[in-house]
């Protein structure tokens, strides 16, 4: 159940090591030697989480797919044009594709919206609006 949260890994020069988040726990983090220890960390940290807001009633997020959707997208994005179509800030929706999120319920349907494509292959991009793709 818990893999249906990605995790997103990137290097530490600071650290010399790997750091895992679970995007759509704002705080839930890992740490290791290579990609699949800080996974594994942050999944053995959610676990723990998890278990805490079961007991107290707590509702789980959703998943967040439009994080991994932009992540995909963004080389060939123009962040300004795609942030004041979906009616947000450029520097906010910059800053939540490179944390990982979260976004509103809200700014995910926006977002959404916006990017309405068919998933797969060389179709994923033939709906994006050409007004939000970069000149190569």
């Amino acid at each position: 159940m818990l893999q249906r949260y990605s995790a997103v890994v990137s290097f530490s020069e600071e650290d010399g090591g790997y750091l895992a988040r679970i995007p759509a726990f704002r705080y839930c983090t890992g740490f290791g030697d290579t990609p699949e220890d800080a996974i594994k960390q942050a999944y053995d940290g959610l676990a723990g989480i998890v278990e805490v807001m079961k007991q107290d009633g707590v509702e789980l997020p959703e998943p967040e797919s439009i994080v991994c959707e932009l992540r995909m997208l963004k080389p060939i994005l123009k962040i300004t044009q795609l942030a004041n179509l979906a009616g947000m800030k450029p520097s906010t929706l910059s800053s939540k594709i490179e944390r990982g999120g979260p976004f509103s319920a809200e700014e995910s349907a926006r977002l959404k919206s916006v990017l309405s494509y068919s998933v797969g292959g060389s179709e994923a991009l033939k709906a994006v609006p050409k007004a939000i793709l970069a000149k190569k």
